[in-house]
Order: C-alpha cells, then structure tokens, then sequence
C-alpha cells in the first residue's frame, strides 16, 4: 500500500468540522447543500426540502400532521471501502440529505404528561430498573459530566404501543442520571442532551420539565457535544453511531450496542445492520470495559442468539449493553 493510500484509510471519516458543517448548509435552508469531499473538494446538491429554515428543525405542531423534513442518512466505513475498490474515494461523503417524514403530535401535554409519569413509575417499580441500578451502583465509572441520549424516540408523535417503548426509553436515562448524582454526591446536577429528530413540540415541552434538553438540530449537532465526561446512550439507532463516535471523541462511558465477535460478524441476523462493527470500531473498543447489566438477555446469551434473546420481549435494553472507559484511558 503506497504511503498516499495508507493516509486515506487512517483519515477519520467523521469530523467536527463536517459535522458542524452540514448542520449549518441545512439550517440555511438554501436551494443547494454543500457537502465537503473526502478529497478536500466541494460538492452542492439540490436541497430536497427547499425553504425549510432554521426555525423549523423538528417541530411537529399540528396534531395529527405529517411533516417533511431534511434526514441525514451517514455512509460508514465499509461504504468508504467501496468507493475507494472503484478508486472514487476523493468524491466520498459521509452525508445524504434525504427528504424525510414525521407526524405530529397525538396526544395532548397533559396526556403525555400523565404517560410519562405512570410509565417511570411502572419502571422504576420493576425487576429491570432494580438490576440496571444495582448495576451501576456496583460499578467504577469514569467522572461523568452530562449524558447525550441519541435515538430515545418520540414519546408523543407515534402509536400508543411504540410510544410507551419511547417513554420507558426516558424513563431508563432518567434513572441513569439519578443512580449517577447520588454516587457522586454534594447535590451534583447532570444535565441531559437528547438529540431525537422525531420530537414534536408536545415531546420538548414534556421532557424539559422533566430535566431532558431536546437538541435542536437536524440530527448532527449532538454528536460535536461529546466530550471525555460524557455518558452517551443509544437503544436501536439505525445510523452507523458506534463509527462516529470512534472518529470524534473519547467518551466516559456507553450505553449502545454490543461489539460482535469478528468470527459471529457475518453470522445473521443483524438487527443494527446500519451499525456495523469495524476496524475503527474495534480500535476504540480496547480502550474501554464491557460491564454487563444484570439479568439482560445480553449477559446471558451472545447478541446474535435471538432464539433465546426474544423469551423476554419486554426487555428494555434489548439491543444495547454498558462500556466504561478504562483507567488511563
């Protein structure tokens, strides 16, 4: 491999700058986005949501509406091993803008309000969130300083059986939150991010008051608010997080999907085939600690067991398990 080459590959695919980048073409809302190349060049390419402006990224007001958007959908490591195969590399992007769709609101604040609150109680009364704390209560974490949660869902914007999965979803970073000020003591407030493009406006005003801070973005900013004290969370995330997290930061711990054993990677299913694991997954990974939550599907039975996996269909963090960086990392 000549040193050209070698260079290209250890280029990161995922940087700050981009990611800021196409966040700021799309809240212009301008007729053409620019994407930044691989190659160092530029590209513009027709904005399919035309006239969509910086007040407008995720709101969702009408009840019962159906909204278009901007979606970005990322291209990953083994997309990049494509294009490179046809010698294209240098006009590769991470980013396509796709017009999107989501609804609005069904369900009133004070409806969401009150399925918030029957839902953290029904959870925290339950055998999942007592082994999730005694998990956590056992465990060395790194100092954490804010929890970034990519994905939780709409918990006001959806049918009532996918919206109670959403709810439990918070109701789970809420306790998270709470396990880790208590250890941490002298009345230490962590705040809470939750980058989720689906939020309607129901959606924000309930999870402010319940301490969660909706990021408005268009499904990038988030990612650049990662730092070395962050805790970030994801449950089922159809995007390729594991590889930009791997390119941009160091977090202090995980909560997302197990590393695959390399020999079981070509093994089905894969239920997150738009994250995949990599090499720059792989590298990441030998700087931090698996800790398995106790009684989880996944501390019992590999990832791609779903046989006996899905006895429990009601488990919480199905798909997702915990990583802590280890110390000197």
């Amino acid at each position: 491999m000549s040193g050209s080459n070698s260079t290209q590959k250890e280029q990161p695919i995922f940087t700050i700058a981009d990611l800021n980048l196409m966040e700021n073409e799309l809240a212009k809302g301008e007729e053409y986005i620019t994407y930044r190349l691989r190659g160092g060049g530029f590209l513009k390419r027709k904005n399919p949501c035309f006239g969509q402006g910086p007040s407008n990224p995720g709101q969702g007001s009408i009840s019962g509406s159906i909204e278009h958007f901007n979606g970005v959908s990322f291209a990953d490591e083994q997309v990049l091993e494509q294009v490179t195969a046809k010698g294209r590399q240098a006009l590769f992007s991470p980013f396509v803008v796709e017009m999107w769709t989501r609804s609005g609101p069904q369900i009133s604040k004070a409806d969401a309000d009150l399925e918030m609150q029957t839902v953290i109680k029904e959870w925290e009364a339950s055998e999942q969130c007592r082994n999730l704390i005694k998990t956590l209560e056992s465990t060395i974490v790194p100092n954490i300083t804010k929890i970034i949660s990519f994905g939780p869902g709409s918990i006001a914007g959806v049918q009532p059986a996918t919206r109670r999965r959403q709810q439990k979803e918070h109701a789970l970073i809420l306790t998270v939150r709470r396990v880790l000020e208590e250890r941490i003591g002298f009345g230490v407030s962590i705040p809470i991010y939750a980058q989720e493009i689906r939020y309607t406006d129901v959606c924000k005003k309930v999870l402010r008051e319940l301490g969660i801070q909706p990021i408005d973005c268009f499904g990038l900013r988030g990612f650049t608010m990662i730092d070395d004290e962050t805790l970030v969370m994801s449950h089922n995330l159809p995007i390729p997080i594991r590889q930009i997290v791997a390119d941009i930061a160091r977090p202090a711990a995980m909560y997302w999907k197990p590393e695959v054993p390399e020999a079981d990677y070509s093994k089905p299913p894969d239920m997150y085939d738009a994250d995949k694991d990599s090499s720059r997954t792989r590298k990441m990974m030998l700087e931090y600690d698996h800790v398995r939550i106790i009684g989880s599907s996944l501390s019992r039975f590999p990832y791609k067991d779903l046989g006996n996996r899905l006895k429990d269909s009601n488990e919480v963090f199905f798909n997702s398990t915990l990583y802590i960086r280890k110390p000197g990392n």
